[in-house]
């Protein structure tokens, strides 16, 4: 069964509706439009925020959603969190493949030539314009107002891939948005989750912002 089935249980209060997820998708592609026009105008290079998917799914089901985002093959993956009156994470993963078009675009923005730059170093760097962009974006159009730690390098750690965790009961909001760097052969997967602590706050944001257009 996919991680994104939704099990509502007894935790219904706190959950997305099917209404109010469409509204976030909504919400998603406007601000990752956005986005997208800020890194085309700092990097010179188009980034393609594709479209949203956007599920709730138990707190305990996210190690399983990103090892699923990963997928076969070697990967950088870059973890960083992020929290307002909206709070959470992002986890974006790169193939191993994106890191010769990832340093002739991050190049320009090192102290080192783009060659000798570390492959973590650039990849961090990379993580950190796409995904604080994002984030930022849509705090903004929601009228929040987020800070971030430092992004990192994360790991699946496969040795925990059959441990079969216990439904917290806690939902969290999910997104996938699959993405690509025109011209440069980069490709990667980006995952945002929205906290639990934040989905009330989200489910008045959405009906605030649907009222601008009522």
């Amino acid at each position: 069964m996919s991680v994104f089935s939704m099990d509502i249980g007894t935790a219904q209060e706190v959950i997305l509706t099917g209404e109010e997820i469409d509204i976030f998708q909504e919400v998603m592609n406007i601000a990752f439009g956005q986005a997208s026009a800020d890194l085309a105008e700092i990097l010179d290079a188009f980034v393609v925020l594709n479209v949203p998917e956007v599920r709730m799914l138990d707190e305990s089901a996210l190690p399983d959603l990103i090892r699923e985002g990963a997928g076969p093959g070697a990967l950088s993956i870059i973890e960083q969190s992020y929290w307002g009156k909206l709070s959470g994470k992002t986890v974006l993963f790169f193939p191993a493949s994106a890191r010769e078009g990832l340093a002739r675009l991050f190049g320009e923005f090192s102290r080192e030539d783009a060659l000798a730059c570390a492959e973590k170093e650039i990849f961090l760097e990379a993580g950190n314009f796409i995904a604080g962009g994002c984030i930022a974006r849509l705090a903004n159009c929601l009228d929040d107002l987020v800070t971030y730690t430092a992004p990192r390098s994360a790991e699946i750690l496969e040795r925990n891939a059959d441990k079969k965790t216990s439904p917290t009961l806690r939902r969290i909001a999910a997104v996938k948005i699959p993405f690509s760097i025109d011209k440069h052969g980069v490709s990667g997967l980006l995952i945002l989750t929205a906290s639990h602590e934040s989905i009330p706050w989200l489910k008045t944001s959405l009906k605030r912002f649907m009222e601008q257009y009522g």
